[in-house]
């Protein structure tokens, strides 16, 4: 049997936006501020509101949670990719809380 296979991770990263930035966290990241001024600052960890993604982390630009079902990191669906967001370490020092889609 022919065909494309996909492997699961290409299915599930964030398709807000079209093109996906791959960026790790320790990465140095540009992103508009509250001012929608053009900022950059380094990924110190990505998280979630909600309860059920208590422990994620982000790897190449897909961020993944463990999931206790199935004893491993497995990507974080679309339908919740909303409920993701970076925190990241401004240049004076400061945490600023962006989502996926605010990395330029």
């Amino acid at each position: 049997m022919g065909g494309v296979h996909q492997r699961p991770r290409d299915i599930y990263y964030f398709c807000i936006s079209i093109e996906r930035i791959e960026m790790n966290i320790g990465d140095e990241i540009s992103y508009n501020n509250i001012y929608d001024e053009p900022v950059k600052g380094v990924i110190v960890s990505i998280e979630s509101d909600m309860d059920s993604y208590e422990d994620v982390k982000l790897e190449d630009g897909v961020a993944y949670y463990y999931s206790k079902k199935l004893s491993r990191y497995v990507p974080v669906k679309e339908k919740n990719a909303a409920s993701m967001f970076l925190a990241v370490t401004g240049s004076r020092g400061e945490t600023n809380y962006i989502t996926m889609n605010d990395v330029a």
